[in-house]
């Protein structure tokens, strides 16, 4: 059993198939009954069958999918080969299955759901064939049966939910022993995230909370709310109206008073952020989405400091850059390289890059070629953020959209074509050259229409 431990560890480890393969094949060696004595498996448990299925789910894919629902297979047809004696000390369990269904859950193969169905099956229908078994579906079978499902296209989200309406009705034999916890809802409602349906996801989810919420049973953690903000901050996504982002606002502000008021579930960064991202993708429409983004980094920041600097309300760099994002998508707003330039000097010293390439796309948006210039040089000047391809390309952007003194930028775009090719590690690429030169070729086309000489529109 150590041996088949320590290949169970090393898969673990390395994500190595060979691993597994190697338990399977000393396991082999172990079922071949031995000429010389009576009792051809003196020594062998359900514990030696489960670590190796153990080392196939932590390997993953669909070929060790396949090979840990064979050695269940195997492991069901020793035991019904051997007499009642042994049978005692290797009866499979429900943990058998549920690593196998695991398995499939991990295999990411299409039909995983279907697979993870027919292994149900087998489990009903061997304890229909030996009472004795009582190998019940738990709380963890419905969590692998479902996850399986999440991998799965078109139905897999309905199919979840069917499982999880039947466990809770208990009205199946099968599901008597359950007790639903969290995690059984929380499967579900990843599997409406996954299905990315846009506003249907979103609803369908918030439906299974509020059956988490009614059941009594378990509250909501943290991962369930981080679920349905995601699928809200899809949904916006997918509309872009506001109206996602808004219901996504509301749902964080309702945890948030409870939080205060000593109740419900303590939101952290990850959730604000996650808010804060549908708010950004909501800009493009809606006028008051910046001031929305960054109100709820102003709670985040007032959260950490009522805390203590407690470090799940930390004022990550990752949600500072979703409220400059915000205000850079924002193009009907006159004053958004202003207050996005505002956000990155709040966000200092914690900024990165991605704060800097950001602003830089809020100036090409907005055609403040200058500005771009200016910031990108002073970027290449300090060593704590070098420029990237990004950076050079919304440069030559805002470049290419100014329609004032049109031959001096389109020398400064040209200049910077050269320098970027100087330079070797941001070598242009076809974004660097679409926008400059096809803005070019329009400028140069207009200015030959306008003129009514013959050479010149000859030329």
């Amino acid at each position: 059993f150590a041996v088949l431990e320590a290949w169970m560890e090393y898969s673990m480890e390395r994500r190595s198939i060979r691993a597994a393969e190697s338990a399977h094949k000393l396991l082999n060696k172990m079922l071949k009954p031995r000429a010389n004595s009576s009792m051809p498996l003196p020594f062998l448990k359900t514990a030696h069958f489960d670590v190796v299925l153990q080392a196939y789910a932590e390997h993953g894919g669909p070929e060790a999918a396949k090979l840990a629902q064979e050695l269940l297979l195997q492991m069901l047809d020793t035991y019904r080969s051997n007499d009642s004696n042994q049978r005692r000390f290797m009866k499979p369990t429900i943990k058998s299955f549920n690593i196998t269904l695991k398995c499939w859950a991990r295999s990411g193969v299409p039909d995983a759901g279907t697979k993870a169905d027919e292994l149900i099956d087998i489990l009903q229908q061997w304890n229909d064939e030996d009472r004795t078994t009582n190998v019940q579906i738990d709380e963890r079978t419905l969590v692998s049966w479902i996850e399986a499902w999440a991998h799965s296209p078109k139905q897999a989200p309905e199919r979840a939910s069917y499982i999880l309406n039947k466990a809770m009705l208990g009205q199946d034999p099968a599901f008597r022993n359950v007790q639903l916890d969290v995690a059984v809802f929380n499967a579900v409602i990843h599997a409406w995230v996954q299905s990315r349906r846009g506003r249907t996801a979103a609803v369908a989810a918030e439906d299974v909370l509020q059956s988490l919420i009614s059941s009594n049973s378990q509250l909501p953690n943290v991962r369930t709310y981080s679920m349905i903000l995601s699928a809200w901050a899809q949904c916006e996504g997918a509309e872009g109206s506001g109206d996602a982002a808004e219901h996504c606002e509301e749902i964080l502000s309702k945890m948030v008073n409870l939080y205060r008021n000593g109740n419900g579930v303590k939101p952290n960064t990850i959730l604000f952020t996650t808010c804060v991202a549908a708010w950004s993708k909501a800009a493009r429409n809606c006028d008051l989405a910046p001031e929305r983004a960054e109100r709820m980094w102003r709670t985040l920041q007032q959260l950490f400091r009522e805390s203590n600097n407690d470090p799940d309300f930390y004022p990550s760099t990752e949600i500072g850059n979703a409220v400059i994002s915000a205000w850079s998508r924002c193009r009907q707003r006159a004053d958004s390289v202003e207050r996005a330039q505002q956000c990155l000097e709040e966000l200092k010293p914690n900024e990165d890059l991605i704060s800097y390439n950001t602003v830089l796309d809020a100036m090409a948006r907005q055609k403040q070629g200058q500005e771009a210039q200016k910031l990108l040089a002073w970027l290449e000047s300090h060593e704590k953020h070098r420029p990237d391809l990004f950076s050079y390309n919304s440069v030559l952007a805002a470049l290419s959209r100014v329609h004032t003194n049109h031959n001096e930028s389109a020398f400064q775009a040209t200049e910077l074509l050269r320098k970027m090719d100087r330079l070797g590690h941001v070598r242009p690429n076809k974004v660097s050259f679409t926008g400059t030169l096809w803005d070019a070729i329009l400028y140069c086309r207009l200015s030959l229409l306008l003129c009514s000489r013959p050479e010149c529109l000859g030329s």
